[in-house]
């Protein structure tokens, strides 16, 4: 009978820690802005350190009357210096994060998919990216021209060329990654980037037009996670 104080403390105990594993992660959100004519638009924030490495929100809208394919491994980041970054590959990004389980975790808990979706609307009003079909644009948006050197074959190709460790790890990240994403007229696309950890102030998005093969890239600053 002397146990049976001790017993219900346990009880207590245990239920408040599965009221805690059972909350739900809430992150800031806001609205994502009405596209705007003929312009690609993009933004990033940073969402996650995992050791070295940092994982990117990106979010590009499209304005425009066409498709364009935007694939992660296709992002630069921009450090204060003025250098391009490369992504890093998913499979260095799930080691440094201990697994593809923890990194989808970690993303999860950073705010995921409401992170994503609040991206775009932190600078309303703004013009950030290249007009399509042209070389005009804001700033270090201009389009670059098709000479750069990307193939173009879009979506499929860019899963035919990762490894099966790379599909696996991609198959499990889902939406949350950037991967291979096709932006239609009015509808944005998002997803997260990896990187090695810094301190970034932009990043670059080079897309490519579909059908033409046009390549162009759009400049989007880094800005903080909105607020709810």
């Amino acid at each position: 009978m002397k146990s049976t104080p001790v017993i219900a403390s346990a009880l207590v105990v245990c239920l408040l820690l599965a009221g805690c594993v059972a909350k739900p992660v809430t992150a800031p959100r806001a609205v994502v802005p009405a596209t705007v004519s003929s312009e690609l638009r993009a933004a990033a924030t940073t969402a996650k350190q995992f050791g070295d490495m940092v994982a990117i929100g990106v979010g590009v809208s499209n304005g425009s009357a066409k498709d364009y394919v935007i694939t992660a491994d296709r992002v630069l980041a921009v450090d204060k210096a003025g250098n391009r970054v490369a992504p890093l590959s998913v499979v260095e990004a799930a080691r440094q994060a201990g697994g593809a389980t923890a990194l989808v975790a970690g993303l999860q808990g950073a705010g995921g998919a409401a992170l994503l979706t609040g991206l775009l609307g932190a600078i309303p009003g703004a013009i950030l990216g290249a007009a399509s079909g042209g070389a005009s644009g804001a700033g270090k948006g201009a389009a670059v021209g098709a000479g750069i050197g990307i193939a173009v074959g879009a979506i499929a190709g860019f899963y035919e060329s990762k490894t099966k460790t790379e599909r696996e790890i991609i198959s499990q990240l889902g939406d949350l990654y950037l991967g291979a994403k096709t932006s239609k007229p009015g509808l944005p696309v998002s997803g997260f980037v990896f990187f090695p950890r810094g301190d970034y102030v932009g990043i670059y998005v080079i897309t490519v037009e579909e059908p033409g093969g046009a390549v162009h890239e759009v400049y989007g600053p880094m800005v903080a996670q909105p607020s709810g």
